[in-house]
């Protein structure tokens, strides 16, 4: 994997499950894959809450409050159900990212 962004750093994130592949991308490159899992739909009754930005369940690791929470920013999450293809995410990245020429008004 890429070395951690820096804070403040914005950063483009997609997973991707196809089957039994699943991909992780940052900022439209793919950093890892696994290969193996087990295939079919992936269910919503698990009896947990669906979660974004920290784990569903409590941990026996000692952290704030009990919980591993993500310390910053979330924007603009999506959950399709569909696969979506590595141009796709490539595509989706370069129109989201911080533009160099962005004029601030103050």
């Amino acid at each position: 994997l890429p070395p951690a962004p820096g804070a403040g750093q914005w950063v483009y994130l997609t997973g991707v499950r196809d089957g039994t592949h699943q991909y992780l991308y940052i900022n439209g490159v793919l950093v890892d894959d696994s290969i193996g899992l087990q295939s079919g739909t992936i269910s919503r009754n698990t009896g947990d809450n669906f979660t974004i930005g920290k784990y569903a369940r409590q941990v026996t690791t000692p952290t704030n409050e009990g919980w591993c929470h993500f310390r910053g920013k979330i924007d603009e999450v999506r959950v399709m159900n569909r696969a979506l293809s590595s141009s796709f995410i490539k595509l989706s990245y370069m129109n989201q990212k911080p533009d160099d020429s962005l004029v601030e008004f103050r």
